[in-house]
C-alpha cells in the first residue's frame, strides 16, 4: 500500500539529479504504488516508488525489451535501488504516456473508439505476453536479459497461493463453504485444463486492466503501471481483464489475436484462470480493502463461471 511520502522526501530524491528543481505533484490515483508528477515547462516525468524488497531492475528491463518491440510503454530515464530516506525502497522515474486512462475516457465517449484504443492495447498485450520468463511468479534474478520466477512448477505458481486465499476467505465467511467446494470441484472436474496447458511461462502485465490503457482523443497511446510483472501461463493478463473489465474483453482480443494465434480452447483456459485471479483479488481486497468487499466483481465472475460449467453428476 502506499506510503504517501511528503514533497520534501521526493525533492530528496532528485536532488543532484537532472530533475532537480522540477515541480512535484503527488498523484492521488492507484491503491498500491507512490507516484509523482515531475514537471519543468513542457517536460513532464513520472516518478514510482516501487513496492518493498523491489529492485528497479526488473521493471527497467521489461520497459527496455517492451520498447524493443515496438510495445507503447514509457521509457526508463533513471532509477536507483535501496534509498534510505524512503525507508530503502527503490524507485524509478519514466516517461509520459499522453493522455489519460480508457476508464476516464469511457465516462464520457462510447462506440468505436473504445473498440478502437482495445483492439490497438491487445495487440500490444500480446507482445507483452510474447516474452518468455524462465519460471513463474515474481522475478527474483535476470540471467542474460531473462527474468527468473520464483516458481519452477504452474501448478506451484497457480495453487499455492490459491489454496491459501480460498481457505482464509472461507475462515472470515468472505466466501461461503459450499461455494468454496463448489470452486474446488470445477477445478477438479477440468483439470485437463492445466494438464494441457502450455508449461512454459511467459511475461505477464500482472494488473491489465482500462486504468492502465492510456489514449488521447480517442486515440491509443500506450500501457502503463508495470508495477504487478511476472511470470505467468500465456492466457493471465486475458484472464484477469476477463474477471474485471468484461466491456473491453472482446476488443482486447482481436487486437490479441493479430498478433499471437490462440488455442481453440482459450476461453476454457481464460475460465479456469479467471476463478484463480478472482480468488485471489478477492483476498487481497480482504486484507487491503475490506469496504471494497462489497459488489466486489470477483464473485459475479467466480459464479457466473460456476453457472456456465455443467457439473456431473456426484
Amino acid at each position: 500500500m502506499k506510503n504517501n511520502f511528503n514533497t520534501s522526501t521526493v525533492k530528496e530524491l532528485i536532488k543532484h539529479t537532472k530533475f532537480e528543481g522540477f515541480h512535484i505533484e503527488n498523484i492521488e490515483e492507484g491503491v498500491s504504488t507512490d507516484v509523482y508528477k515531475l514537471t519543468d515547462k513542457d517536460k513532464t516525468y513520472y516518478l514510482r516508488i516501487l513496492f518493498e524488497n523491489e529492485i528497479s531492475d526488473f521493471q527497467s528491463l521489461v520497459h527496455k525489451l517492451l520498447l524493443e518491440k515496438g510495445v507503447k510503454v514509457p521509457k526508463v530515464v533513471f532509477c536507483k535501488n535501496e534509498v534510505a530516506v524512503i525507508n530503502n525502497k527503490s524507485f524509478m522515474i519514466i516517461e509520459e504516456i499522453m493522455g489519460n486512462s480508457l476508464n476516464a475516457y469511457k465516462k464520457s465517449e462510447s462506440g468505436q473508439a473504445i473498440e478502437s484504443i482495445s483492439i490497438s492495447a491487445g495487440r500490444d498485450l500480446a507482445q507483452i505476453n510474447s516474452i518468455k520468463t524462465k519460471g513463474f511468479g515474481w522475478f527474483t534474478k535476470i540471467e542474460n536479459e531473462v527474468l527468473i520466477g520464483e516458481h519452477s512448477n504452474i501448478k506451484d505458481f497457480l495453487f499455492e497461493k490459491f489454496n491459501k486465499s480460498l481457505s482464509v476467505l472461507v475462515q472470515n465467511n468472505v466466501i461461503k463453504e459450499d461455494f468454496s467446494v463448489r470452486i474446488k470441484n470445477y477445478h477438479k472436474d477440468n483439470e485437463e485444463v492445466i494438464t494441457k496447458l502450455d508449461k512454459n511461462s511467459f511475461l505477464s502485465h500482472g494488473d491489465f486492466n482500462e486504468n492502465h490503457i492510456y489514449q488521447l482523443n480517442g486515440k491509443y497511446t500506450g500501457i502503463i503501471d508495470f508495477g504487478n510483472i511476472k511470470g505467468t501461463p500465456k492466457y493471465y493478463d486475458l484472464a484477469y481483464l476477463y474477471s474485471f473489465d468484461r466491456d473491453i474483453f472482446e476488443g482486447i482480443v482481436k487486437g490479441y489475436k493479430e498478433i499471437t494465434q490462440l488455442d481453440d480452447n482459450y476461453l476454457e483456459i481464460i475460465r479456469y484462470l479467471s476463478i484463480i485471479v478472482c480468488v485471489n483479488k478477492i483476498y487481497w481486497t480482504m486484507k487491503n480493502r475490506p469496504h471494497k468487499l462489497i459488489n466486489h466483481r470477483g464473485f459475479n465472475t467466480i459464479e457466473e463461471i460456476l453457472r456456465l460449467h455443467i457439473e456431473p453428476q456426484r
